[in-house]
């Protein structure tokens, strides 16, 4: 019988300025694809003209690359309003 990878799932929100929302979540789902060979789903809640947007990404994949993945969003990412 094969080994089953235990799959983890984990959903992360980031509050960032109106205008660029939609910029940074689509270099988001690049980078994570492009660094990490997993998609990510990432929507982007809100209207263009808010002042502040919510970018929600969820993730599925083995604990050690979500963990990985959360950590390089939050080192590289400047999500201040």
């Amino acid at each position: 019988m094969e080994k089953i990878k235990s799959r983890a799932f984990n959903q992360s929100t980031y509050l960032v300025r109106g205008r660029a929302a939609e910029l940074i979540a689509a270099d988001m789902r690049k980078v994570v694809f492009s660094r990490f060979g997993i998609q990510a789903e990432i929507e982007v809640g809100g209207f263009s003209d808010d002042e502040a947007r919510q970018i929600k990404m969820t993730l599925f994949g083995s604990r050690q690359t979500i963990a990985e993945v959360v950590k390089y969003v939050n080192d590289n990412y400047d999500f201040e309003i």
